[in-house]
């Protein structure tokens, strides 16, 4: 898709991050996926499809440009690839930021109160391979659909940065991290080209900018590794 010069200074375009709100029902679905329960997957489908849908219609009634499918389909801007992907099992250690050490009973709060994500964060503990495109392509599919619905070109999905599945999904396998970002960026190579050939385009999630100053310089070359 192209856009003339004269396009975009003609008026400033709008848009966000990517992670809309999910209906309370798509939530309760994502949560029993996550956990390997069992849920009705065509219910599931046509449920995810109608958020997709309405997501679009909302974006556009308040004036958005540049729309989303809102990431409607995933449990975390991160870890929804270790559906989509072999090689991930167990569970990571999560790391307070490090400024939180300051605040020993702030932090003791924080974690029995639940402000700490309770979604899988496995480790990378066996060679990594595709094992679902499903998934992907219907993510395509439903945001298509919903897209032509609404007569609506500009659009982008965001999709996990090599950078940012190590950070969340630590190596536990290859030989050093360069080797792990390496096999990441090359199959992630896949669902990125997908998305552009569906003509829609990709923001990659490198948002580290969370992550609290001194913890940040641990992780951020790391969040760029696919920039190189």
């Amino acid at each position: 898709m192209t856009y003339t010069f004269s396009y975009f200074f003609s008026k400033i375009l709008k848009t966000h991050v990517g992670s809309l709100q999910r209906s309370k029902e798509l939530s309760k679905y994502l949560v029993a996926k996550d956990k390997g329960e069992e849920y009705n997957k065509k219910l599931f489908g046509n449920i995810l499809s109608s958020n997709v849908e309405q997501i679009v219609k909302r974006q556009l009634e308040v004036g958005l440009d540049f729309i989303s499918d809102g990431e409607m389909s995933k449990i975390s801007y991160a870890t929804y690839i270790k559906d989509r992907i072999d090689g991930f099992s167990g569970e990571s250690e999560r790391r307070a930021p490090a400024d939180l050490d300051d605040f020993p009973d702030y932090k003791e709060k924080l974690a029995i109160s639940g402000g700490t994500p309770t979604y899988s964060r496995p480790c990378c503990t066996n060679e990594l391979k595709i094992k679902d495109n499903f998934s992907l392509l219907n993510d395509i599919e439903n945001f298509s659909k919903a897209l032509k619905k609404y007569d609506h070109a500009k659009a982008f999905m965001n999709a996990a940065s090599p950078g940012v599945i190590n950070v969340f999904m630590p190596n536990k396998f290859y030989a050093s991290d360069d080797e792990y970002l390496n096999k990441l960026s090359s199959i992630m190579a896949n669902e990125y080209e997908q998305i552009t050939n569906a003509n829609i385009h990709v923001q990659l999630d490198l948002s580290l900018i969370h992550i609290s100053e001194p913890t940040r310089p641990l992780y951020i070359s790391y969040a760029v590794f696919c920039l190189k």
